[in-house]
């Protein structure tokens, strides 16, 4: 009897954060619309999801190969390692079709050593900028489709290819962006129960800005006492970013800390601010945030305005301390219009950002490479 040809989806990654999140509601989805689903994670990732409720939860319902690429203190036997132990879970398993993203992208290539198609995913613009600076080069020319996740991403990648002459144009998608319900309900929220809280979401790294809303708010906090912010995340500046608020996290009104519970600080929050740079769509953040019913305040760059318009938040045409201020200044001063914008917000969500959309585009490339 002839093996069932299965799909693998394959990411590795250091930390949970959204994009890694997004990979395994991916998954999960697709495992329950079609039983040959495989997920490929390493094991530090697949621990850090056990720790997440939600993410825990998809874990369990899923076929799941662990990879250990932290084996060895010698990065260049975990490669090997590494190398090989995929190739045995795909052969083992029969994938004929191989999905990678993240730090499973350089590992796609060894589906078509196994002749199976190739499926490439360029999750930021990061990522886009090492195809033509990393062993990335190396890799691309063997995959048969990249799927990237925003037009700004896209076009990066189609330079970053230009520049190693390796042009794939055609076979570059660039994906609607799905958002994925939470397990709780919240449809029931009420913005008259919310509390003047801010809430910014981020890694802790230069492009993400959190040094330039740390300095924003604490101008916004010196001036109105009734409001508070939460600083969510992790990363090399988070010190930096408590030496500035040092008063103010003194008298708690902002808190800084790493978080397995956005949704908790979103239910009570009006305001959700994004700083990234050069694009903050398609932050799966503000996503959660605008389902939530929060207004949100993000810099007008790449293809922000696919998220933020006029009817559900503001947006800042620079990345100045005094233009960001300004913007949240007028934001937190209007509790009327916040409340309309939040209303906006859940309803975009409910009518742009479906789940099934999204699925069916990546089913519909998966039957193309049959």
């Amino acid at each position: 009897m002839k093996k069932e040809n299965n799909i693998a989806i394959f990411t590795m990654g250091r930390s949970l954060s959204g994009a890694e999140k997004r990979f395994i509601r991916i998954a999960s989805e697709l495992n329950k619309k079609r039983d040959n689903i495989i997920l490929i994670l390493n094991r530090r990732l697949y621990n850090k999801g056990l720790e997440d409720k939600e993410i825990s939860d998809r874990l369990k319902n899923l076929k799941i190969i662990l990879i250990n690429n932290e084996k060895y203190s010698n990065r260049f036997r975990n490669m090997l390692y590494t190398f090989i132990s995929v190739y045995l879970a795909l052969k083992k398993n029969n994938v004929s079709l191989l999905h990678g993203s993240l730090g499973g992208l350089k590992y796609a290539f060894i589906g078509k050593i196994l002749k199976a198609k190739t499926v490439g995913e360029i999750t930021s613009p990061d990522v886009a900028e090492k195809i033509s600076t990393t062993n990335l080069r190396y890799v691309i020319p063997f995959l048969d489709k990249l799927i990237t996740v925003s037009p700004g991403v896209k076009q990066r990648t189609i330079e970053n290819l230009e520049k190693i002459k390796k042009h794939k144009i055609n076979q570059i998608y660039c994906s609607s962006i799905p958002f994925f319900l939470p397990q709780e309900s919240y449809s029931t929220i009420e913005f008259s129960k919310k509390e003047k809280l801010i809430v910014f979401a981020s890694r802790f790294i230069k492009r993400k800005n959190p040094l330039l809303f740390a300095n924003v708010v604490k101008k916004i906090l010196d001036e109105d006492p009734e409001w508070k912010v939460a600083i969510l995340g992790q990363g090399p500046l988070e010190e930096e970013v408590k030496c500035i608020l040092k008063d103010h996290l003194d008298k708690k009104r902002v808190v800084v800390e790493y978080t397995k519970d956005l949704y908790g600080y979103l239910k009570r929050s009006k305001l959700f601010v994004s700083l990234i740079y050069p694009d903050n769509y398609p932050s799966q953040s503000i996503l959660e945030a605008m389902y939530m019913k929060n207004a949100i305040v993000a810099t007008d760059v790449g293809n922000t305005n696919k998220l933020v318009t006029k009817d559900n938040g503001y947006l800042v045409k620079d990345y100045e301390v005094n233009s960001v201020y300004e913007t949240l200044k007028e934001a937190v001063s209007n509790q009327e219009r916040l409340e309309e914008m939040g209303e906006q917000s859940a309803k975009l969500i409910e009518e742009k950002f479906s789940k099934d959309i999204y699925l069916k585009e990546l089913q519909a490339i998966y039957k193309s490479l049959e």
